[in-house]
Order: structure tokens, then sequence, then C-alpha cells
């Protein structure tokens, strides 16, 4: 039989459980990530919403509602470099900010340098050597289509 006394100790134990539930579902998780580019100084851009992080190097710092590790995809610019795009698996484990920054893992991307074209000036031997010359015109190899005065 349920006494009342132990109807409240049972009422107060599914209260304290929900109110868990409850802030564990809403609980503040936090990564972060040391970003470092071979050269330093390039632009670090958010692609999944647009936004500018900073210059190399940068700490990026994630908050999320979820504990799960997220998807991040970045992209690089600086100029006489290549663009570069690089993505990575950011872990949300942290409970604060401060922790995340303290703990936060290394990525790094190396920028390709960008060749200058060089174009050859008209006036060199070498371009000079491409330039059609006017050759006479070839005779045919048959000569079936040639007259008694001549080819035509």
């Amino acid at each position: 039989m349920l006494t009342v006394s132990r109807f409240h100790a049972v009422l107060r134990f599914c209260a304290i459980l929900a109110c868990c539930a409850l802030l564990g579902a809403c609980a503040t998780y936090y990564g972060a990530a040391e970003i470092v580019s071979d050269p330093p100084g390039a632009e670090v851009i958010n692609l999944d919403d647009g936004s500018i992080i900073g210059t190399t190097p940068v700490t990026f710092v994630r908050k999320d509602g979820s504990d799960r590790r997220q998807t991040i995809i970045l992209r690089f610019k600086k100029e006489g470099f290549y663009d570069k795009t690089s993505s990575f698996w950011m872990t949300m484990r942290h409970r604060s900010a401060e922790q995340a920054q303290q703990d936060a893992q290394r990525v790094e991307v190396e920028l390709q340098l960008k060749r200058p074209v060089t174009l050859m000036p008209a006036d060199t031997p070498k371009a000079r050597q491409h330039t059609p010359i006017n050759h006479p015109r070839p005779r045919p190899a048959d000569h079936s289509a040639c007259r008694s005065d001549g080819c035509t």
C-alpha cells in the first residue's frame, strides 16, 4: 500500500529526475580550434554562415547545445596564393569557452603560391620562329589534273 509520505517521496524523485533531464537537454558545449596557415596572414572564412573568423593564426570557438562533433568547413584567402577550402571535425566536449580555448585542437593548412604568368614578347627569336611564312603554293602530286599547257 502506498502511504502519503511514500507518495510525496516518489513525487519528489520524479520532479528531480525531470529537472535533471531538462537541464541536461539545455546544456551548452564548446569546441575550439587553433587555426594556422603556411604562410600566416590568410583570411579565414566560415563557409557555414559566410562569417570572417579572422586572420591566421586565429582561435575559433564554437558553441552548441549538443556534445556531438561538428563538421567545420573553412576557406582560406591570401593575396598571391590560391584559395583553399578545408574541413575538419570539431569535438564539442567542453563546458566552457575558456576550457575549449585551453584545449583547442590544432588545424594546419598550407597555401599554394600562384606562379606568375610570363608572356613572351613578340620580338624574341622563339616567337619569330613560329610566325607563318608565305610559302609557294604546293603542286598537286597527281598530275592527271594537268592539261597540256600545265597544271592549274
